[in-house]
């Protein structure tokens, strides 16, 4: 954590990002499950016909299994209005509870920017791809490069897999770095949503 949050902060952080991305029924858990279960069936794809290179292995193929996961990420959240609704009555009932509601407040304050920080640093970051788009291309080429001595021996399997597996790969890193930045994006109006609601005064630095 960067900032010294106490316990009142903490608990209101947790008010805000659990339900929205660890409960097993939150919006992210959801897209995340997708994910994994895409590598899982491509995984075994592979594993079906490894001696062929399926022929919607491709980077168009790539592009619109990204923009299909981050389609499914706006849908949970386009849908996530009631969850909203019940973070914010939770923020509103702990506020009222407490013995020193301007104590609270600053610590609600508090627990918004410490929520901002998780977002840019967690949710906004991009990992070194494994393959560089040029290397892809390579693996590919090499995988279509059958010979006709290669195809008497069936030896182009590791090309073949190489390749598949690369793809893959690219093709779940791309699809989280999107699901990630788009419910970055999510959280950080909702945080802007808290501070307007419960007119705040919250430090952005």
């Amino acid at each position: 954590m960067k900032h010294d949050i106490t316990k009142r902060s903490q608990r209101f952080y947790d008010i805000i990002q659990d339900p929205i991305l660890h409960d097993v029924y939150s919006p992210y858990h959801k897209v995340a499950n997708e994910l994994h279960k895409f590598e899982a069936s491509h995984q075994d794809t592979y594993l079906q016909q490894s001696q062929t290179l399926p022929e919607y292995a491709n980077e168009e193929f790539q592009h619109k299994q990204v923009m299909y996961f981050l389609d499914r990420a706006k849908q949970k959240t386009e849908k996530a209005n009631d969850l909203e609704y019940k973070i914010i009555k939770q923020l509103k009932t702990h506020l009222e509870n407490d013995n020193n509601i301007d104590e609270a407040r600053k610590d609600l304050a508090l627990a918004l920017a410490e929520m901002r920080d998780f977002v840019h640093s967690q949710l906004f970051y991009e990992p070194v791809p494994e393959h560089s788009g040029n290397e892809l291309k390579n693996k590919r080429s090499d995988a279509e490069k059958i010979t006709f001595f290669e195809q008497l021996i069936k030896s182009n399997d590791e090309d073949i897999a190489d390749y598949y597996v690369a793809l893959t790969h690219s093709i779940i890193r791309d699809s989280r770095i999107a699901v990630r930045k788009h419910f970055g994006q999510y959280i950080l109006k909702l945080c802007d949503r808290i501070t307007y609601t419960f007119n705040l005064l919250e430090n952005h630095t």
